[in-house]
């Protein structure tokens, strides 16, 4: 059987000292593809480094929500459209990008941050364009409004895509958010990715996610080093779990392993 995780960071501490025996080890578990998205500058060329060394290992150009408060957006942003004009051949993939207000205060800084996040977000949509490439979307928040906000992320996220949708491949990544909104996703085209995490007792709200899913529209990550399943929890996740929460996710979404693996094949242009 064949697996395929579609978010993976072999370029993260720790896993990233020793990726070539965690990459290994996935292969002699039936991981034969792994998407690794950059979640800055240095880890986005590590990511494509890897690609260059193995060709089953799919590179990825992005930098994370969480690090725009911090950036020089210009710089930054330039930074990345030369990274991805000089390895072209060997990216497949933009991400992880998107909105994540989780940690967010409520305070006049907010709005700044957000700001921030949206340009860092819009200029990554771009460059899938651009190249063409499936992106892979970080949405996090602390809130949940089962109908459209302003300043939440489930819900920006869903507007800023408004005018790339229909043009883009593009995935959320780990799953989470109401009902409504992974809905209005898929009526937009998103694939839905689930992590480990669907494994654990306390996550029915993110398995009510995975059942208003379409099945080709599920996708499967380990989002390693984190969020492993449930019988391994409190250790590193690593790459090979992903064989783990894949059996788990066809178990309730009543779909064989098989569709897992295409969707996945079709998502990164490999079928």
């Amino acid at each position: 059987m064949n697996f395929f995780d579609t978010h993976g960071h072999l370029n993260l501490a720790p896993l990233a000292e020793k990726w070539q025996q965690h990459w290994q080890e996935a292969n002699q578990n039936g991981v034969t593809h792994t998407f690794v998205p950059g979640t800055s500058l240095p880890s986005s060329e590590l990511s494509l480094e890897l690609a260059g060394q193995q060709p089953n290992i799919l590179g990825g150009l992005g930098i994370h929500p969480s690090e725009a408060a911090q950036l020089n957006l210009e710089e930054t942003i330039s930074k990345l459209n030369d990274l991805a004009a000089k390895h072209s051949v060997k990216l497949a993939g933009i991400g992880e990008t998107g909105l994540d207000y989780f940690w967010l205060k409520e305070n006049e800084e907010k709005k700044i941050i957000i700001a921030k996040q949206k340009e860092l977000f819009q200029a990554h949509l771009k460059l899938a364009l651009k190249y063409q490439l499936p992106i892979s979307i970080h949405v996090r928040d602390k809130n949940t409004p089962i109908t459209p906000e302003s300043d939440n992320a489930y819900w920006d996220t869903l507007a800023m895509m408004k005018d790339y949708a229909s043009q883009l491949t593009w995935i959320l990544h780990c799953a989470s958010g109401p009902e409504s909104y992974i809905q209005e996703a898929v009526r937009q085209g998103a694939l839905i990715s689930f992590a480990g995490n669907i494994t654990y007792p306390k996550a029915e709200n993110i398995r009510k996610l995975l059942a208003i899913t379409p099945k080709d529209r599920v996708l499967t990550e380990t989002d390693a080093p984190y969020l492993p399943p449930q019988e391994f929890r409190g250790k590193i996740c690593e790459p090979w779990m992903v064989t783990k929460t894949a059996a788990a996710i066809a178990e309730i979404k009543q779909t064989s392993l098989e569709q897992l693996y295409d969707n996945a094949l079709r998502t990164f242009n490999l079928l």
